[in-house]
């Protein structure tokens, strides 16, 4: 999911490569902080941290910066640098943000979706229903940001039981790392088919 939204993040005229070579919350900075950096600047009393080595990403549940709490806060790196910073929103964090940002740049796509609910009716059969998904896009481009995107993303969504899903996440993320994540991921899918294509070629040689 991750990878697919910065590669919209990325390639969205007016969303990526925004006009600060380092921002972020705390003390941690997109594009500057370090994973050798990380064990000095965690405040024990703020919250609690995890790595994760398989993804690069430090993950805390609840972390206090400045008196804010945040919430599902992950810091993912690529290589030794953070790259991307992703946290739940809160009314909190959202007038933090336009105190030091100002206001940001708005956009909303929708469409109409089509679900099956699992009760049936007196006629055995289960209704379809139409509902309404809105995508809500915040962009902050404070004149000190530069080379970072600062997002605001406002989802509502439909499971397949028509049930409402609703989510509402900041994201800081260094559009040069992104690059060059992107290109690192890339590669991996293009050395996995590579493989797979050798496989099938071995075995087509074995019949």
């Amino acid at each position: 999911m991750r990878f697919f939204f910065l590669i919209l993040l990325f390639y969205t005229p007016g969303l990526a490569l925004t006009q600060r070579q380092a921002s972020g919350i705390g003390f941690f900075k997109v594009g500057k902080t370090t994973l050798k950096e990380m064990p000095t600047l965690i405040d024990t009393n703020a919250g609690t941290f995890y790595y994760d080595s398989s993804r690069n990403q430090y993950y805390s549940n609840e972390y206090e910066i400045s008196a804010i709490l945040f919430s599902r806060l992950k810091l993912d790196f690529f290589q030794d640098t953070l790259y991307s910073i992703d946290f739940k929103s809160s009314p909190e964090i959202i007038d933090a943000f336009r105190v030091k940002y100002g206001e940001p740049k708005k956009s909303i796509v929708s469409k109409t979706i089509k679900c099956r609910t699992s009760i049936k009716h007196a006629d055995e059969k289960f209704p379809i229903h139409e509902f309404e998904e809105k995508s809500q896009t915040e962009l902050y481009t404070y004149p000190s940001l530069k080379g970072v995107s600062v997002v605001h993303k406002h989802e509502y969504n439909y499971n397949n039981e028509c049930k409402l899903v609703e989510s509402e996440d900041f994201y800081i993320i260094s559009s040069r790392f992104v690059v060059k994540y992107l290109k690192s991921e890339i590669k991996k899918e293009k050395d996995i088919l590579k493989r797979q294509d050798a496989e099938k070629l071995k075995e087509l040689n074995n019949l």
